[in-house]
């Protein structure tokens, strides 16, 4: 409630407020009033405009952390066949050591 409309009109030099000093006063309260609001309003579009940038993040993230997974499958599937082929060669590790000591040597000769 306004100062008017609680009948709590505050008196000056001359006793009661005039009825121009009532309406100044209640001018400037809702310009007062106005002004809080435009700054409110600023307010939320700002934090709206904030939300729309993090949700644009956190699909853009969401996006990135799909194809790493994806990559990272193929990369499994990649390992896992190339282990597949390498037991189907009857590789070991001592051989490959003594061929590629072998090599190493011959290519210093």
């Amino acid at each position: 409630l306004t100062a008017v409309q609680a009948g709590q009109l505050e008196k000056g030099d001359s006793g009661q407020m005039t009825y121009t000093e009532s309406l100044i006063k209640l001018k400037d309260e809702l310009s007062e009033a106005q002004t809080q609001n435009k700054q409110a309003q600023m307010k939320l579009k700002h934090s709206q405009s904030a939300i729309k940038k993090m949700e644009q993040s956190c699909k853009q993230a969401e996006k990135e952390i799909a194809k790493e997974k994806h990559d990272f499958e193929l990369s499994e599937k990649a390992v896992a066949n190339i282990e597949k082929k390498i037991a189907s060669l009857g590789y070991s590790e001592e051989e490959y050591s003594s061929l590629k000591e072998e090599k190493q040597n011959l290519e210093l000769k």
